[in-house]
């Protein structure tokens, strides 16, 4: 498994239009890293460039000391899961068709799956709990159950990296908790190094051991969520006054928008 990934000093522009401007990090094995800042600020574009569908004008992205600029796609795609934000799924194909697809990496064309590969898709759909759902087709499932199988299908890769997206932005709020448990527990199990893109602050307080604040491409804090979730910060990046409030239960960072007028 590896143990960190570095971004180092990574610059992209569209046309004459800056969107990441020397952005660097790293994330451990068993850690979670929340993208967090307004829309706009280059947070999807970055996820893009971690995974090769852009390429940066400067900078690098590091496994374990390797650049994956060198890397065959195949190699990336047995070492990077990617969740995106919605997936469209309009065939009538059952959930463990999805998973399935998952390892797609490991197969050569036209070739069938082995023992092994099964083994693995129920592994993955037993630790997203829709093992249940397996003959069920996914036009029929809820949002969270959908967004499950998503997870599923990345966790059949048998990713070292899973990176996701906002995968909770079309969710009610007990579904978005329930991907987020799922999430931590586990990048905690099975050591992964998972990188997520969300806008829910207070969500990214809890789950998170570290936070990225973008702003118009440029990184304006990093840290723990104690360090990253300043009132100050938080009112010049996101242009509105806010008070920042341990939660009583769990102590983490809470974020609440003071409304003009009243106050």
């Amino acid at each position: 498994m590896a143990k960190e990934l570095v971004v180092e000093k990574v610059n992209f522009s569209y046309g004459q239009r800056s969107i990441i401007q020397d952005v660097s990090f790293q994330v451990k094995a068993g850690e979670m890293l929340g993208i967090i800042g307004p829309n706009g600020s280059g947070k999807t574009t970055l996820l893009k460039i971690i995974t090769r569908l852009l390429v940066p004008e400067r900078g690098r992205i590091l496994i374990d000391g390797q650049d994956t600029a060198s890397w065959s796609l195949r190699t990336l795609a047995r070492t990077m899961a990617v969740v995106p934000q919605e997936t469209q799924i309009n065939f009538e194909f059952s959930v463990r068709d999805i998973v399935e697809m998952g390892r797609s990496p490991y197969l050569r064309r036209f070739q069938a799956m082995s023992n092994q590969d099964r083994e693995i898709v129920e592994k993955a759909m037993e630790a997203t709990n829709v093992l249940s759902l397996a003959e069920r087709p996914m036009t029929e499932l809820s949002g969270g159950e959908r967004q499950r199988v998503i997870v599923a299908r990345a966790l059949a890769q048998e990713p070292q990296v899973l990176l996701l997206d906002e995968p909770t932005a079309s969710l009610d709020i007990n579904h978005e908790v329930e991907i987020f448990q799922l999430l931590r527990r586990l990048t905690s199990q099975k050591g992964l190094i998972t990188i997520v893109v969300l806008h829910d602050l207070d969500l990214a307080a809890e789950y998170c051991d570290q936070l990225l604040l973008l702003a118009q491409g440029k990184v304006i804090a990093d840290g723990s969520a104690e360090e990253v979730l300043q009132a100050e910060t938080l009112a010049s990046v996101y242009g509105v006054d806010v008070v920042v409030y341990p939660n009583p239960l769990t102590g983490k960072p809470q974020v609440q928008v003071l409304v003009p007028g009243r106050h």
